[in-house]
């Protein structure tokens, strides 16, 4: 299984309402692909010292559980990389050839 966690920034601040219904939008999406085991998207809890290193603070963090490596590729989502062609169908490293 493949544990994937999304970090969701926004320039400025969204409506408290925005936000709640992005965060719907993402869990909804995500889940109805049937290509993921589950979906938890929530807004981020500040923690002290946090402000220092401004662009490392989330809006929110969207948690994936992939069944596996491949199930981004099946699902077709934008962005997800192609087989490698070292690998084989179960993600599992091939060996090199001898040089």
């Amino acid at each position: 299984m493949i544990n994937h966690t999304m970090i969701v920034s926004f320039d400025q601040p969204l409506p408290a309402t925005e936000l709640d219904q992005y965060l719907a939008d993402i869990e909804r999406v995500m889940l109805d692909s049937g290509f993921v085991r589950s979906v938890v998207a929530r807004r981020h809890i500040p923690v002290p010292g946090e402000e220092a290193i401004p662009a490392l603070i989330a809006t929110a963090i969207v948690q994936i559980a992939l069944a596996d490596s491949a199930a981004p590729r099946r699902s077709g989502w934008p962005g997800a990389a192609p087989r490698s062609p070292c690998s084989t169908s179960t993600g599992a490293r091939r060996p090199r050839p001898p040089r």
